[in-house]
């Protein structure tokens, strides 16, 4: 019996670019630097950098095949997604005493 491919399985699909991203970029902001991130900013620069990628991806396939008003429309959504992840995942405003 033959394997169906589904859309998650291509390696170029904007889900896998999405989960590509998120990993590789939690990765780096949990570990890189001197100072220990907090869990939140982890996950939103993970979740920023997987959407990043994904947009990135979704707009160079449409760039490649000159479909340059989806490329646009494409790009205009993944920053209105990013930021829309900034603000949910911001951290809070540290206490004044």
């Amino acid at each position: 019996m033959k394997k169906r491919k589904t859309r998650i399985d291509d390696e170029n699909s904007a889900a896998s670019a999405f989960l590509r991203g998120f990993l590789a970029t939690g990765l780096l902001c949990a570990f890189a630097g001197p100072d220990r991130a907090t869990a939140r900013s982890v996950l939103r620069q993970a979740v920023t950098g997987g959407a990043a990628l994904s947009v990135a991806t979704v707009a160079a396939r449409a760039i490649r095949h000159r479909d340059y008003g989806a490329a646009l429309v494409g790009v205009a959504a993944g920053a209105a997604g990013i930021r829309m992840a900034e603000r949910l995942l911001a951290d809070p405003p540290a206490e004044r005493t």
